[in-house]
C-alpha cells in the first residue's frame, strides 16, 4: 500500500508550524491498542498487505505526544472516497475536542521488513508537509513475545534534502549517502491519562489477569528462524544488486576502451587520407555507435542494506532477550538443585 503520502492533503496541517525538531515520541496507551486492534481486523499475520493509518496529536517542547490515530480504509474497496472519508474524521474529533493534528502515520510488519521504496516516498511526503512527522512500525511478532512492537522512525535531514521519487545515482555520491543516512529511530515512551490508570487498577481487582506462560517459554526458533531466512533473502538481493553494478561498470569501460579506439582509427584514417589529398571522413554520433547502458538504481542497493542492518538488530536483540531467559533458568534450577 503506497497511497499514504496522496491521501496527506486532507488530513495535514500547514508547514508553518514549529520546525523545531524533537528527541521523544510519547505514545498513549489508546494508540498502542487501536493500531493492534487494527492489525488483527484486517487478518492479522495472514494479512497480504500492510495495514496504515493517520497519527494525530501535538508537539511539546522536544517531545512528540501521539495520542490518537485512526485507520486507512482498505484499498479493495475501488469506489471508497478515502478523501472525504478522512476529512468526516477529521471534523468529528475537532467536534468532540480531540486533537486533530496530523504527525505522521503507522504501518504494520512482520518479523521487522518495512524498509522500501513505498514507506521512504510515503514518509518523504508526510515530513515535507510537516516536518515534525514521524512513522510507527508495528511488528505483531513482537509483540505476541511480550514486548510492544512499536518502532519511531523519521528520515534523517540529510536525505530530505537530496531525496525525489527519481533521485539518481550522482546526488547519492556527491551528498555521500549510505544506509545509515535513511532513517532515524527515535526512543518512545509510553503513558497513560490518570482517568485510564484509575481503570486499568479498577478493572484488575475485579478480572485477574491470566497466567501467561508463554511468555516464559525459552523457545525462540520459529521467530529466530523466519528472520534469519529473511536476512539470507536480503543479502542474496544485495549480492546480486552488486553483481548489477559491477557488470554496469564492466560494459561502460568496455564501451568507453571501444570508443576511444573508434576515435584513434578514425584520426589515422582521416591524416592517411589529408596526405593523398582526399577530404576528411564525416563526423560520427558516437553516442549512437557505442550506447551506455543505463546505471542501475543505487537507492534499492541502499535500502536493502538499511532493512539487512535492522533484521540484525532484530537478531541481536532476540537472542539477548533469550540468554537472558536461559540465565534465569539456569539460576532458578541451580537453586533447585541445592535445596
Amino acid at each position: 500500500m503506497s497511497t499514504a503520502a496522496s491521501r496527506l492533503s486532507t488530513c495535514s496541517v500547514s508547514s508553518a508550524r514549529s520546525t523545531s525538531l524533537f528527541r521523544l515520541v510519547q505514545i498513549d496507551g489508546l494508540v498502542v491498542l487501536k493500531i493492534i486492534k487494527h492489525f488483527e481486523q484486517a487478518g492479522g499475520l495472514s494479512s497480504t498487505s500492510p495495514v496504515q493509518g493517520v497519527l494525530l496529536g501535538l508537539l511539546e517542547n522536544d517531545t512528540l505526544e501521539i495520542t490518537n490515530c485512526f485507520p486507512f480504509p482498505s484499498d479493495d474497496d475501488t469506489e471508497f472516497d478515502a478523501g472525504a472519508y478522512q476529512r468526516d474524521m477529521i471534523k468529528k474529533m475537532r467536534k468532540i475536542n480531540i486533537d486533530q493534528l496530523s504527525v505522521g502515520w503507522y504501518q504494520s510488519s512482520i518479523y521487522g521488513h518495512f524498509i522500501t521504496r513505498e514507506l521512504i516516498d510515503d514518509q518523504h511526503g508526510y515530513q515535507s508537509s510537516v516536518e515534525e512527522s514521524v512513522c510507527l512500525i508495528y511488528d505483531s511478532v513482537r509483540t505476541a513475545n511480550g514486548s510492544i512492537g512499536l518502532r519511531a522512525y523519521r528520515m534523517k535531514p540529510k536525505f530530505m534534502k537530496i531525496y525525489e521519487p527519481d533521485i539518481n545515482n550522482d546526488a547519492f555520491q556527491k551528498a555521500k549517502i549510505n544506509y545509515e543516512d535513511i532513517l532515524e529511530e527515535l526512543p518512545i515512551k509510553y503513558r497513560n491519562s490518570h482517568l485510564i490508570d484509575c481503570l486499568v487498577t479498577d478493572i484488575g481487582d475485579k478480572y485477574p489477569l491470566q497466567r501467561n506462560e508463554q511468555l516464559l517459554k525459552l523457545g525462540v526458533g520459529s521467530g529466530l528462524e523466519k528472520t534469519l531466512r529473511l536476512l539470507s533473502e536480503h543479502v542474496d538481493r544485495m549480492s546480486s544488486e552488486s553483481n548489477r553494478h559491477v557488470n554496469y561498470y564492466k560494459t561502460v569501460m568496455k564501451q568507453q576502451q571501444l570508443r576511444a579506439q573508434h576515435q584513434q582509427k578514425k584520426e589515422q584514417e582521416n591524416m592517411m587520407r589529408e596526405k593523398r589529398g582526399e577530404p576528411p571522413l564525416p563526423q560520427e554520433d558516437l553516442d549512437k555507435l557505442y550506447k551506455m547502458p543505463p546505471a542501475p538504481a543505487r537507492l534499492d542497493n541502499v535500502l536493502l542494506s538499511a532493512q539487512v542492518a535492522s533484521f540484525c538488530r532484530d537478531l541481536q536483540d532476540t537472542c539477548a532477550q533469550s540468554f537472558s531467559k536461559l540465565f534465569v533458568a539456569e539460576a532458578l534450577r541451580a537453586d533447585d538443585d541445592n535445596q
